[in-house]
């Protein structure tokens, strides 16, 4: 009787033993992983930062859990959509000084709308510059004016002193989708930021989810001042 009860304590402990290693086993797995797709190395969540691919453990348990009608099972549009400060955190320089104001504009380019807003460079007005990404010769940034309200918009790279650390980008990847209420877009990621009336959309018009940030979504539209990029609350879009 005791040899008995001792053979099935050593069973059981040997089970435990075997769970808990693979359990730990398939925990590290998850902490860092190279996408196969895009090719960027040590991902720690459960989607590429850069395309959304989802990592080696997602795309096991879509296939377990598939309908059986079903080859694939992708994540919501909303979900893959990046998180900007995740991808590209953001470092801090200022406007170059000259006498002629620095403008921004909607977007990358010439084909995007002006802002019309112009920034100086003088002792009366300070200037604090976060910026992101470069696009062409266009840098995204934060920029937070002494005498205008803070907005998240796109400078000329000529107009910053452009650490090598930031990232230098070709085009950002877009997610199809539409808005479901007419809205007005904001300046930054979150209500605080003022919004801009001449740009407001409305409902079914179509837009180019971007980036994402608080809720809120980083997208380009075409609206009354002509393409544009600003941002959306999540909640008033909706994805193909």
């Amino acid at each position: 009787m005791f040899r008995t009860k001792h053979i099935r304590f050593i069973i059981s402990l040997v089970f435990f033993l075997t769970v808990l290693a693979s359990t730990c086993s398939v925990a590290a797995e998850q902490e860092n992983w190279d996408c196969p797709d895009c090719g960027r190395k040590e991902n720690t969540g459960n989607y590429c930062g850069t395309c959304a691919h989802p990592a080696p453990w997602m795309a096991t348990t879509a296939e377990t859990d598939q309908p059986a009608d079903e080859t694939t099972v992708t994540p919501e549009i909303r979900d893959r959509i990046p998180i900007l400060s995740r991808l590209y955190p953001g470092i801090q320089t200022h406007l170059i000084v000259r006498e002629e104001r620095w403008y921004s504009q909607y977007g990358p380019g010439n084909d995007y709308a002006k802002t019309g807003d112009g920034y100086k460079t003088d002792s009366k007005h300070s200037n604090t510059i976060t910026v992101f990404f470069r696009e062409d010769d266009w840098a995204f940034v934060d920029i937070v004016y002494s005498t205008a309200s803070e907005k998240y918009a796109y400078l000329p790279l000529r107009a910053l002193t452009v650490p090598d650390q930031v990232p230098q980008l070709s085009e950002l990847n877009s997610f199809e989708g539409a808005t479901k209420t007419a809205v007005i877009p904001y300046w930054g990621p979150d209500g605080s930021f003022t919004q801009d009336r001449d740009c407001e959309l409305a409902a079914n018009t179509a837009v180019k989810a971007l980036l994402k940030e608080n809720d809120y979504v980083y997208s380009e539209f075409l609206c009354e001042k002509g393409k544009v990029r600003m941002w959306l609350p999540l909640s008033a879009l909706s994805f193909q």
